[in-house]
C-alpha cells in the first residue's frame, strides 16, 4: 500500500514537471513578449525591464532558473505588481479560503437536505420542484445570481459585508442604505455619487468625520511624455486623499488641502508604474508630461504596498480634482450641484456610529431638497 502511494506521488509529480515545461515552452515560443503592449516604450526601458527579469538570458539558463524556483516553492516576481507571486498568494490565498470554505459550506449545509427530501419523495410534488430549482440555479450565469444574492443577503438583510474584506479595514458603505459597521472608526464610504459643492457641504457640516476625501476614476488617458502619447490609468482626487489615508510619499511628496485652494499641475504616480515606466530612476521626481497641452509635474511616488482604495483599479497617474475643469474640459464640474461625479470617503470620529452618521447626512441632504423646492416654487420675473 506504501508502496502504491509513493509511486502516485512520484507519477504526480512527474506529471507536474512536464505541465509546467510545456507551458514554459508554449509561451516562449508565442510571437511577443510581456511589455509588447506598452505604448511608446524607449528601447532602454525595454532592455532594462528584460534584463530584470532575465528574459535576455538563454533559454535553456530561464528553463532552469524557472524549474528551480518551482522546486524551492518560489514562482518568482510579479511582471505587473511590485511584489512577488508568493506574496501575492499569501496575502489573498486567506481571503479566498474563507469565501471558498464558506460557499462549500453552504453547498453541503442545503444541499444534502435538499437531496434527501427529494429522494425521500421520488417523482411527487416536493421532488419536482426542488430538482426545478436546481435546474434553475444551474442554468442562471453566476455573474446574474451573484449580484441577486449581494442585494438580499448584504443589502436587506444585513448579514454579510457587501464589499471587499481586505483594503482598508472596515471599508463600509453608508447613505442611502446603511448596513451595521464592523469598525466604526474606520475608513467609511458614501453609498453614492456626490457633486463637488456637495462634497464640501458635507465637509463642513458633517462633524461626525475627521476628515473626508473625493476621488474619480478617469480610465485610460493618453499623456505625452518625451513627445510621444502613451495611455495611461488615471484618477483625480482631492488634497487630502492621501492624508486621510494615511500615506506618506515613497519619493517625493503627495497632494496636500493646499492643492484645492490654489491648484497647480502637479501628479503622483504608483510604485508599480515607477517600476514599469521608468524603471525605479529616482530622477522622475521633476519629470513632466502633457495633459492637453498643460505641462504637469511628478512630485511623488506612492509606496508599494499602496494599492488604491478600489480593488483592481489603482490608477498609474494620480492628478488634483481642483483641477477637473480644466482636466475634463468642462467647468460646471466643480460648481454644478446637480452633476453627481464624485467617490466620496471619510473616518468616523471616535465614539460615532455610521447610523449616526447617516442620519446627519440625510439632515443635511433634506435641507437641501427643501432649499431647492422653495427656489422652484418662487415666481419668476
Amino acid at each position: 500500500m506504501i508502496r502504491r502511494v509513493a509511486a502516485r506521488l512520484v507519477g504526480g509529480l512527474g506529471v507536474i514537471a512536464a505541465v509546467a515545461t510545456v507551458c514554459f515552452f508554449l509561451l516562449r515560443a508565442a510571437p511577443g513578449g510581456p511589455f509588447d503592449s506598452e505604448a511608446h516604450m524607449s528601447p532602454e526601458i525595454q532592455r532594462n525591464l528584460e534584463e530584470r527579469y532575465h528574459l535576455r538570458d538563454p533559454l535553456w539558463r530561464q528553463y532552469a532558473t524557472y524549474m528551480a524556483g518551482l522546486v524551492r516553492g518560489d514562482l518568482g516576481p510579479s511582471i505587473t505588481r511590485p511584489q512577488t507571486v508568493n506574496e501575492l498568494i499569501a496575502a489573498h490565498f486567506p481571503v479566498s479560503a474563507v469565501i471558498g470554505l464558506g460557499g462549500l459550506a453552504v453547498a453541503i449545509g442545503l444541499g444534502i437536505p435538499i437531496g434527501v427530501a427529494a429522494a425521500r419523495r421520488h417523482k411527487r410534488w416536493p421532488d419536482r420542484a426542488l430538482m426545478t430549482l436546481a435546474a434553475i440555479g444551474v442554468s442562471v450565469p453566476a455573474f446574474v445570481v451573484g449580484p441577486l444574492l449581494v442585494g438580499l443577503v448584504a443589502i436587506r438583510l444585513g448579514w454579510l459585508p457587501p464589499v471587499r474584506i481586505d483594503g482598508p479595514s472596515g471599508y463600509r458603505f453608508i447613505f442611502p442604505n446603511a448596513p451595521k459597521p464592523f469598525e466604526p472608526a474606520q475608513l467609511v464610504q458614501f453609498g453614492r455619487v456626490l457633486s463637488y459643492p456637495l462634497f464640501r457641504q458635507f465637509g463642513q457640516e458633517l462633524h461626525c468625520f475627521t476628515d473626508m476625501f473625493a476621488q474619480s476614476s478617469m480610465g485610460q488617458r493618453d499623456v505625452i511624455f518625451d513627445g510621444e502619447p502613451e495611455p495611461v490609468s488615471a484618477e483625480m482626487v482631492s488634497g487630502n486623499y492621501y492624508s486621510v489615508l494615511g500615506v506618506s510619499a515613497f519619493a517625493g511628496r503627495t497632494f496636500d488641502p493646499e492643492i484645492d485652494r490654489n491648484p497647480i499641475p502637479v501628479a503622483v504616480i504608483s510604485h508599480a508604474y515607477w517600476e514599469r515606466r521608468f524603471v525605479l530612476d529616482p530622477a522622475v521626481i521633476g519629470r513632466s508630461f502633457r495633459w492637453k497641452g498643460r505641462v504637469f509635474t511628478i512630485i511623488g511616488v506612492t509606496p508599494p504596498d499602496f494599492h488604491g482604495v478600489v480593488a483592481g483599479t489603482l490608477p498609474e497617474i494620480t492628478l488634483p480634482l481642483s483641477l477637473a475643469g480644466e482636466i475634463l474640459d468642462d467647468p460646471a464640474r466643480l460648481t454644478s450641484d446637480s452633476m453627481n461625479w464624485l467617490s466620496v470617503m471619510g473616518r468616523l470620529r471616535t465614539g460615532y456610529t455610521i447610523e449616526r452618521a447617516q442620519a446627519a447626512a440625510q439632515g443635511i441632504m433634506a435641507g437641501i431638497n427643501a432649499a431647492k423646492a422653495v427656489r422652484r416654487e418662487m415666481p419668476r420675473t
